[in-house]
């Protein structure tokens, strides 16, 4: 059996579930740092029979896998390195430690198919917003997906400036921590939700911090070099 190569995705689900924690001695470890180590040694999993028999000897799931987030945590280089292939004997307190890392393994498996989906969202939202820079799609595109009833109320040329934002403004998606795809009435663009955006954010016109479509606040609808 080779050496099973972990994704990212599953790196980071089996770090997290376990807060960060090296499961043998419980210090702190950075992601980078972490090893995945198989409380049931992987190399058993070359013998099926074997593998049966642990099921019944350690009271495991029968769909149990030596490759499973069921059998996986995260540890430091020093005590994946101490325990290597050891398979501790069937005690009571080992047998509950197997036990709560079947249960995390579920959590483990969900938090992975999250991660798996943020990131085809992220990478969707990134396209989309590329698109609305170059022009190869424009507001109107974007309209055309949303439900009818979804659709924000119409451009209103020269209307007021809005200091605040309302309901009409839905977001799309972040595209970073504070920054938000947006579409509302002037159409797609980027807000700051972050306490104090800067400068930049900052509109000459009527002083908002946007949203902005480009170079042009969408809550005045004034270009920033006009």
């Amino acid at each position: 059996m080779s050496k099973y190569r972990f994704s990212a995705a599953q790196r980071l689900a089996v770090w997290s579930t376990f807060d960060g924690c090296c499961f043998w001695c419980t210090t702190l470890i950075r992601l980078n740092d972490m090893v995945v180590d198989h409380v049931v040694p992987e190399t058993l999993g070359n013998d099926s029979a074997k593998v049966a028999q642990l099921k019944a000897d350690y009271a495991l799931p029968a769909d149990f896998g030596v490759n499973d987030f069921r059998n996986w945590v995260p540890t430091c280089m020093r005590c994946n390195t101490t325990k290597g292939a050891t398979l501790y004997p069937g005690s009571p307190a080992f047998l509950a430690v197997l036990s709560s890392v079947v249960k995390r393994g579920v959590l483990a498996h969900k938090a992975h198919a999250r991660f798996l989906a943020d990131k085809k969202k992220d990478k969707a939202l990134g396209r989309l917003a590329v698109y609305l820079e170059t022009g190869v799609v424009d507001a109107d595109d974007v309209r055309t997906l949303l439900p009818p009833e979804e659709l924000p109320p119409p451009f209103v040329p020269g209307r007021e400036p809005m200091y605040v934002f309302t309901d009409a403004i839905q977001v799309l998606g972040k595209l970073s921590e504070h920054v938000e795809l947006v579409i509302e009435r002037f159409g797609v663009g980027a807000r700051n939700t972050a306490p104090s955006p800067g400068s930049g954010w900052t509109c000459g016109h009527c002083g908002s911090t946007g949203p902005w479509s480009g170079a042009r606040c969408q809550n005045c609808g004034q270009m920033s070099d006009d």
